[in-house]
């Protein structure tokens, strides 16, 4: 196995944990809204949760990522204030799927903890 400089490591690092906890993140947020959930509130959600801004080339993406893996289903509906808005619903597969995809990670960070020592 080559060794990558340090800054394409870390890199490559950061790049993975966005790919993994983005989507964990964004279907968590839409389950804890109810199950249903739109781009603003998704990314306002995020921000809080994490202190990080999801951009909307990041967002939308990774909601028909979920969408493509039956994960939520999505409408347009009527916005209380202003045009219609496309809505994101967790469906009963995105249950299931973030519990095992959340005990998995913990079991990631588990063996991470062993080797990322002080």
């Amino acid at each position: 196995m080559s060794k990558l400089p340090k800054n394409r490591l870390v890199k490559r690092i950061e790049e993975g944990i966005k790919r993994i906890l983005y989507p964990l993140l964004i279907l968590n947020i839409i389950i804890d809204e109810g199950g249903k959930a739109y781009g603003y509130m998704i990314a306002k959600k995020f921000s809080e949760l994490t202190g990080t801004r999801l951009v909307e080339s990041t967002l939308y993406p990774t909601l028909k990522e979920l969408e493509k893996m039956g994960l939520v289903k999505s409408y347009w509906g009527e916005s209380p204030s202003g045009p219609p808005r496309k809505y994101y619903i967790a469906t009963e597969k995105a249950f299931t799927e973030l519990k095992k995809a959340c005990y998995n990670l913990k079991i990631l960070l588990d063996m991470l903890a062993k080797i990322c020592k002080d």
